[in-house]
């Protein structure tokens, strides 16, 4: 079991992020791994609440295209959102 944190969902996100292409191919190479992958809704909140935000990035990432990514992350047999108590 492995459980992601914002900061990797963020530098795998970000194109202008210095460390986004090793963030993007860990992510993947993660969330393809036959092994449960733990995104906690508290990191997927922080990915929302800093990706989205026009007073860190210039380009912000849509709260749509935000929402998105998260359900496809979801949507992938081996990924879960843990309960606080998982």
């Amino acid at each position: 079991m492995v459980l992601v944190d914002a900061n990797l969902l963020l530098d795998a996100t970000v194109f202008d992020f210095e460390y986004h292409a090793p963030a993007r191919h860990c992510l993947d190479d993660t969330l393809n791994r036959p092994i449960r992958v733990g995104l906690p809704g508290v990191t997927l909140r922080a990915f929302l609440r800093i990706g989205t935000n026009p007073r860190i990035f210039p380009n912000p990432l849509p709260m749509r295209e935000g929402w998105r990514r998260i359900e496809r992350w979801l949507d992938l047999p081996n990924v879960w959102a843990p309960d606080a108590t998982d």
